[in-house]
């Protein structure tokens, strides 16, 4: 007969506890993040801890000191050849005062403070030049404390020093402590109460304190003992104020003191064990830190760390565990800081320092350790499970080990053997049936590992197992169970201990064919089969037939893998299933699957495992790569790696297991990880973000204040390969922070991502002020709500001023009037000229009358040649003294206000005046440029060179421009183009050509009109029409439209001016291009102006 639970128990018990291979376990499992001399660290032994108001974190080491921010550790020592380095690498205590100053404690050195703004470290004497005391040196000093925004009080041997920064005084306070035995009287600590007295712990005179009235420090005699007389305390190491108010006293000895700062009363703690194999001289309690909630954390010395709930005197014993990588590093702790978000860092007292984070993901793991036996042996992970007797069995590639409810191993079995499935036995609790990967299925006793039955494969015997393989294993009546191999599905008889194997046949063809990974029965008594190779099938009550389920390409409704590795079911009674491409939900009324993949969320595509969390019925996944949080209400996956607590991030298939009190265990190739999802939350808090530098190529740019304190910066126009640097103040998992920035004028653009970048690079920005905005997220990925902003003004370049814009108008008009003058003068010598050879050819026809008609003919045509050219010598007199006399007239008196009123303008006045003048400057460009145009053009000095354009390429460039002279009318600028139309023409006189005509339809459209640009394919020609709703022309005016003596210019509809040329200009360049202009126009229903151009080149044809 087996043995009962009961039994197992208590012999299992007996076996761990008389085993010498155990493993010693605290009351509760902390995980620490660690920082040590591979990761930046100057040195191991950690002195002292602080953080800064800026956020920053310092320690103080046995050489050196470090500025650690996010990722990033700067290290401060001494140079011989910089007198604002550090005067000694050994750093004793730290503090920071009200302005920011670091004041830092080195061995037989004078106090010093860190300027953060010059970086470099000055002696107390710079702010205090007639000091005497010589603090530091002749006065050693041990503890530093900042108190209430003016005084830092200095802890040295027999004395106190109170360093007054607001009225900057120095007072010494030397205290005497006769009978009390002990040589060195130097203070170790010092804290204030909540009352405002200050206390001093000290090696030889126990407890001091300061006396506001007599301004004396006075050594505290009189002591009430509530039960063991010790009214002495010797060689006090350490104090804290508790959540209780009271105040926690640490000494050499094995016990804590606590005071009642109001009646005196102090009694005894004893929380100590050591787990030191040194003497118990060894033992020292170092620092005592309250969290500002109901605990002290202790450090010592030999006695690794204690955390004493204040309340209830429980204490929780944090024990160095050698096979846990995130154990404390050593049993030695010097220093200990506390944050206001319970962040606690713990100073090692050689290898570093110790972060534990109150959110960190409790993830527990079990991990195979070659040089211990005490635990799990194997790293690769088959299959888990747990009895009733909280026994955790555990197989894989290594064999079947039995774990205790602390993972201490109780027993190895199969040792070596590949283990793939273990499963109990429904009749008997004290069997467990175990599956072997290549040896059948076993039979055996939980205590003993005795083989009751072995159950193998044999081709004789058809009553035998069919496979060597054991994939899975499920109930499947009360006498008999299910087992998956890689050849067959198995039925085994538990009473006769014979099988009866279904392969792929008439009545089962549906099954997968090889390696059946999961078998499952939900609760209408499904059977669902679920092969590496095969797909799926299911089996439903009172039938023989299994229904296939198959991946079939190119259906998005068939399941997405034939590589099944588990089905389950939800409370809600949906039906999942992990695939190697996925998860799959079964929709029982369609048939049908809707798939998750990675695009939706999941971190790998490969689903080993699924177990639901009954609290809030969230699915945990195993994958590749990861565990998956996956909400069924949204459709939504939280993941988790390695960084945050995993064992590791590649998971196995049948691997998975949650026991009664809801905990779970995922196995792997690295060990199991296990917890309560409960217990798993997000990192709520924000981090702190700072910009840190600003550098130009590779130098970084010295700024007082720095840029961490600085609202603005500013660049010059021809700057580039400028940087700026930001870092969020991220200490736990700090390489998890991403960024994201966005530059603009407005906070409207979109944010751009830069991962975990945390520098941006500009090159040579755009004169104007901008706002650079960083966000940050915590480990979590949760977004900082604000983050921080920089103002960068770039600084315009010369020729962007007024002053050159007017120097330049002016030159233009200069050089306008030069060639005009040049011009008129060759025309009247043209003319002489043309006049001689009238004259002369006159004569000639008088001898001879056979050439009479050409000759007149040729006068006509000279006469005709030179009357336009008079006209166009009228033409642009006329235009200098009408349309460019009253832009000028507005220019100068404009220059004339602004000069003599501009003392008087307010910064927007000017801004309007300087606006207006810009914009009047802007229309005698336009006309001089329609001027030296037309006289290119008639000079013969225009270059011609035709080619194939893109007119909708050309027509959206001249919509760009001419959309501000749109907008100011709220006029509407509509298209009709067909794509890819190309006509052979030049590019700059058809893109003159355009702009002239759009913004004379814009000119002469109403306020709230509309223009409209159409192409139409007229065969050999491209038709380009610019349609406007205007105030049209009469027919007079169309006849006139262009003729060079008739035309003048007319104001717009809102007195816009021009020179009248620019029609002109349109019709010779279309002509010049083998195209035509006409217009359609009627008085108040608008105009229609339309040219064709050719779609090849006429030349060749």
């Amino acid at each position: 007969m087996y043995l009962k639970n009961n039994t197992i128990c208590k012999l299992f018990t007996i076996l761990f506890f008389v085993s010498t291979q155990f493993v010693v376990f605290s009351q509760k499992q902390y995980s620490f993040e660690h920082l040590t001399t591979k990761d930046g660290l100057s040195q191991g032994t950690v002195n002292d801890i602080i953080k800064d108001s800026k956020g920053f974190m310092w320690f103080g080491t046995n050489d050196g000191l470090n500025k650690q921010y996010g990722t990033n550790i700067e290290i401060f020592r001494n140079n011989v050849n910089d007198s604002l380095s550090l005067s000694n690498n050994l750093i004793v205590s730290l503090a920071e005062d009200k302005i920011g100053r670091i004041w830092v404690n080195t061995h037989d050195e004078e106090l010093q403070f860190f300027d953060t703004d010059s970086s470099g470290f000055y002696s107390y004497k710079v702010l205090f030049p007639d000091d005497t005391n010589s603090i530091g040196k002749k006065n050693m000093v041990y503890k530093l404390y900042y108190q209430s925004d003016t005084f830092l009080w200095v802890g040295s041997i027999g004395c106190v020093f109170k360093i007054d920064l607001k009225l900057m005084t120095i007072k010494k306070y030397s205290y005497h402590c006769a009978n009390i035995p002990g040589t060195e009287e130097k203070i170790t600590s010092i804290i204030e109460d909540e009352t405002g007295r200050l206390w001093f712990g000290s090696y030889a005179c126990g407890l001091l304190y300061y006396d506001e009235k007599t301004d004396s420090v006075l050594h505290l005699v009189r002591m009430k003992p509530s039960s063991e007389q010790h009214a002495i305390i010797p060689a006090i190491t350490a104090l804290a104020i508790g959540a209780d108010h009271n105040l926690w006293i640490g000494s050499f000895q094995k016990y804590i003191s606590i005071l009642n700062p109001k009646t005196f009363e102090i009694t005894k703690f004893v929380p100590y064990e050591s787990t030191s194999t040194d003497s118990f001289d060894y033992f020292r309690l170092i620092d005592l830190v309250s969290d500002n909630d109901s605990s002290v954390w202790a450090g010592a010395i030999g006695g690794n760390v204690q955390i004493i709930n204040v309340f209830t005197k429980k204490v929780t014993s944090i024990v160095k565990n050698p096979n846990d990588p995130k154990s404390l590093l050593s049993e030695s702790v010097k220093s200990i800081f506390i944050d206001q978000n319970r962040t606690v860092w713990l100073g090692d007292n050689g290898f570093g320092v110790n972060l534990y984070f109150p959110y960190a993901k409790d993830f527990g793991t079990i991990v195979y350790n070659r040089k211990t036996t005490g635990t799990l042996q194997f790293s690769s992970i088959r299959t888990i499970f747990k009895d009733k007797s909280d026994i955790l069995w555990i197989g894989g590639y290594g064999g079947l080990n039995a774990l205790d409810e602390k993972h201490g191993l109780l027993k190895e079995y199969f040792k070596y053997l590949p283990v793939y499935f273990v499963y109990p036995d429904k009749k008997n609790d004290d069997l467990l049936w175990v599956g072997l990967e290549g040896g059948g299925i076993s039979l055996i006793e939980k205590l003993t590992g005795k083989v009751i039955h072995e159950l193998v494969a044999d081709e004789n015997n058809p009553n035998a197992l069919v496979g060597v393989n054991i994939y899975s294993i499920v109930q499947a009546d009360e006498n008999g169970l299910w087992i998956g191999t890689e050849a067959a599905l198995n039925y085994l008889n538990c009473n006769t201990f014979k099988f009866t194997a279904f392969r792929n046949n008439d009545i089962t063809s549906a099954l997968p064919n090889r390696r059946l990974r999961s078998l499952f029965i939900d609760s209408k008594n499904r059977f669902w089969v679920g092969g590496l190779e095969g797909g799926l099938a299911m089996r439903m009550p009172q039938s023989e037939k299994f229904v296939s389920f198959t991946h079939k390409s190119g259906d998005n409704d068939s399941i997405s893998s034939n590589t099944i590795y588990c089905v389950f079911e939800s409370q809600a009674g949906e039906i999942y299933i992990g695939t190697h491409n996925g998860l799959n939900v079964y929709n029982e009324e369609t048939g049908k699957f809707k798939v998750f993949t990675t695009s939706d969320g999941l971190p790998n595509n490969v689903v080993y495992g699924i177990l639901e969390d009954e609290e809030n019925n969230d699915l945990w996944l195993s994958t590749n790569y990861g565990l998956s949080r996956f909400n069924p209400k949204t459709g939504s996956f939280r993941n988790y790696d390695d960084e945050d607590g995993l064992s590791g991030n590649e998971f196995n298939s049948g691997a998975f297991f949650k026991d009664k009190k809801g905990t779970m265990y995922f196995g792997g190739i690295d060990g199991i990880t296990y917890f309560e999802p409960k217990h798993i939350h997000d990192n709520p808090i924000e981090p702190k973000l700072l910009f840190t530098y600003l550098k130009k190529g590779n130098d970084i740019v010295k700024m007082i204040p720095s840029i961490s304190q600085s609202s603005e910066i500013m660049l010059r126009y021809n700057e580039s390969n400028v940087s700026i640097g930001f870092e969020a103040l991220n200490y736990y998992k700090p390489t998890k922070t991403l960024y994201a920035y966005r530059l603009s004028s407005v906070d409207t653009c979109d944010w751009i991502e830069l991962k975990n970048k945390n520098s941006i690079e500009f090159n040579q920005l755009r004169p104007g002020s901008y706002i650079l905005k960083i966000i940050a997220t915590n480990n979590d990925h949760v977004w900082t709500k604000d983050g921080i902003s920089l103002t960068i003004k770039v600084s315009a370049p010369f020729w962007h001023s007024w002053w050159f814009l007017l120097l330049f108008t002016f030159s233009i008009l200069a050089i306008t009037y030069v060639i005009i003058y040049f011009r008129t003068r060759l025309v009247e010598k043209q003319k002489v000229r043309l006049e001689k050879e009238i004259s002369v050819r006159t004569e000639k026809l008088k001898i001879t009358n056979e050439h009479l008609k050409t000759e007149i003919e040729e006068r006509t045509k000279i006469e005709s040649e030179l009357i336009n050219s008079n006209r166009t010598k009228d033409k642009f007199f006329s235009i200098i003294a009408h349309d460019l006399k009253s832009p000028f007239n507005a220019l100068l008196g404009l220059t004339d206000f602004i000069v003599d009123e501009y003392d008087s303008f307010t910064e927007p006045e000017r801004k309007e005046y300087l606006n207006a003048f810009r914009t009047s400057i802007r229309e005698v460009y336009k006309l001089i440029q329609n001027l030296l145009t037309w006289s290119s053009s008639h000079r013969g000095y225009l270059d011609f060179n035709p080619e194939y354009i893109d007119l909708e390429l050309l027509i959206e460039e001249n919509i760009s421009i001419a959309k501000q002279q749109a907008n100011k009318k709220n006029i509407i600028l509509l298209t009709d183009i067909l794509p890819q139309a190309k006509v052979f023409a030049d590019y700059y006189m058809i893109d003159t050509v355009l702009r002239n005509l759009i913004s004379n339809a814009i000119k002469f459209t109403m306020r709230g009109g509309n223009v409209t640009i159409r192409i139409n394919d007229k065969v050999e020609d491209i038709e380009i029409c610019i349609i406007d709703s205007g105030i049209g022309m009469t027919e007079e005016t169309l006849n006139k439209l262009f003729m060079i003596d008739e035309k003048s210019s007319t104001p717009g509809t809102e007195n816009e001016h021009g020179t009248g040329l620019g029609l002109i200009l349109c019709q010779e360049f279309i002509a010049k291009n083998n195209g035509t202009i006409h217009v359609i126009s009627e008085p108040d229903n608008g105009s229609t102006f339309s040219i064709t151009l050719p779609k090849k080149d006429m030349n060749n044809l």
